[in-house]
Parts: structure tokens; C-alpha cells; sequence
């Protein structure tokens, strides 16, 4: 028995390479003994069953892989990071006044990636709907946080000067200094007029065009300048465009 035994486990040590340098046949322990498998390979090869190549079972995968389990893939996403105002308020609430969600809006369409992270993955081994294991974890990157220059006072106050106006408005406050967005209020709501809307630019141009004049070199006392007249449509013609000192005569 012992002479017997000992055959065989030489036997099962001796297999693959044996198999692999006839090129015929080998065979690969995936359960049971080295004995087991020396008995299944020499009893296919006094059959001359040279076809048989593998005797595998998933559980040579992982050993909780037994009949009925199978993989299981997951995702983890990750952190979601916020959208602050400027003093490290959120803004990205459903408390938040209507207005600043609607530039929240845009920035997590812009920034989505950023705010949300980069995801990750679990893999488990289930059987009958319940998790036996955990085989894999793979690690989350939180996203980072977005800080606006959004004053929610100066919101307020943009809000409240437009209590009670009847027609479609929006204000837009800015800092001078920076040009950094303050507030930007609609009333009503729905439509993001105060930063998608398209308006022709009005008196706000006349800043332009005073700068424009002093820069020629007009003095605070040079009088009144006379309207231009040009047809749209057709080049101006010589002389058109230069301002004109009002007189006080008709033409």
C-alpha cells in the first residue's frame, strides 16, 4: 500500500513536465489532491485519450467560486464635492434661492467632473442574490469643491430691489475691481435672462463711446456733441462718424 502510494504521488510530481515534453497531453490541479489528479491522468492516458487536456472547475478561480456562485461587479461612485458662495456657504441646495441655482446648474454641467470624482468598482462572488465575498475594492477619488464669488447678501439685496416690478427683469451685480459675479437675480424665474439673455447693450454703451471721446482728446468744455446720422445697409459716407459741436442753428 505504501509502495503504492508513494508511485503515485511521484507520479503526480513528475506529470506535467513529463506531458509537456511529449507535447501530447498535460493536466492542471484545480480540486482535490495530487493524487487525484495523477489517478485521473493515468487513467486517461492508458486510454490513449490524448484529447484530454484540462480538468478545471471555477473554483481554480477563487475557492468560494463553487457551483451556483458567480461574479459580481459594482459601482461605488464617489464623494460628490459642493458649490460654495463666497463665504463657504452651499449654494447647491434646494434651500438656496432660485436664482444662484440656476447658475449651479451651469456649473455642474461645466465642472461636472470635477465635482462629482472619479468612480470606482467591487467585485464579489454572490450566491443565490447574497454577497459570500469580497474579492476586490477598487479606490474612490472624491471629488473637490468649487467656490464662487456669489455674495448671498448682495443677492438679497438684488432680490428685494425687484420686489413688486411687474415686467421681466434681472439685475447683475459685479466688483469693479475684479469682475468677479456677485449676484445675478431674475424675476421671475424660470428663464436665466440676467446671464443668457441677449439685449441690445442701450445707454450702458454710452460708457464706450465717452471713453472713446476722451481719448480723442475732447476737454469736459467742448459742448454738446451732435447726433450721426448713418443708413444701415450702406457704407457711411466721408465724414461720417466724427462728432460735430451743436451750434444752436438749424441746419
Amino acid at each position: 500500500m505504501r509502495r503504492g502510494k508513494l508511485v503515485t504521488t511521484v507520479s503526480a510530481a513528475l506529470m506535467v513536465p513529463l506531458a509537456v515534453a511529449g507535447g501530447v497531453v498535460w493536466a492542471l490541479r484545480t480540486d482535490g489532491s495530487a493524487e487525484d489528479t495523477a489517478a485521473r491522468y493515468l487513467a486517461a492516458w492508458s486510454k490513449s485519450d490524448y484529447r484530454w487536456r484540462v480538468s478545471f472547475s471555477p473554483s481554480a478561480i477563487h475557492r468560494d467560486l463553487t457551483a451556483g456562485a458567480r461574479f459580481k461587479v459594482t459601482q461605488v461612485p464617489a464623494e460628490s464635492a459642493p458649490i460654495l458662495a463666497a463665504d463657504g456657504t452651499r449654494i447647491d441646495t434646494p434651500t438656496a434661492p432660485g436664482s444662484v441655482l440656476q447658475i449651479v446648474d451651469g456649473l455642474m454641467e461645466q465642472y461636472g467632473a470635477r465635482l462629482k470624482g472619479r468612480p470606482s468598482a467591487r467585485v464579489e462572488i454572490v450566491k443565490e442574490g447574497r454577497a459570500v465575498t469580497t474579492v476586490a475594492t477598487g479606490k474612490t477619488v472624491p471629488g473637490t469643491s468649487l467656490r464662487t464669488t456669489i455674495d448671498l447678501k448682495v443677492h438679497e439685496a438684488g432680490a428685494a430691489a425687484l420686489e413688486g416690478v411687474a415686467k421681466p427683469a434681472s439685475l447683475v451685480a459685479l466688483r469693479p475691481s475684479t469682475g468677479e459675479v456677485l449676484a445675478a437675480v431674475n424675476r421671475p424665474g424660470g428663464f436665466n435672462r440676467a446671464l443668457l439673455g441677449t439685449y441690445p447693450p442701450g445707454s450702458t454703451f454710452k460708457v464706450v463711446t465717452a471713453s472713446a471721446l476722451v481719448a480723442g482728446g475732447m476737454a469736459p468744455g467742448a459742448g454738446a456733441i451732435g447726433a450721426v446720422s448713418a443708413g444701415f445697409g450702406r457704407r457711411p459716407g466721408p465724414g461720417c462718424g466724427r462728432p460735430r459741436r451743436r451750434t444752436g442753428r438749424r441746419p
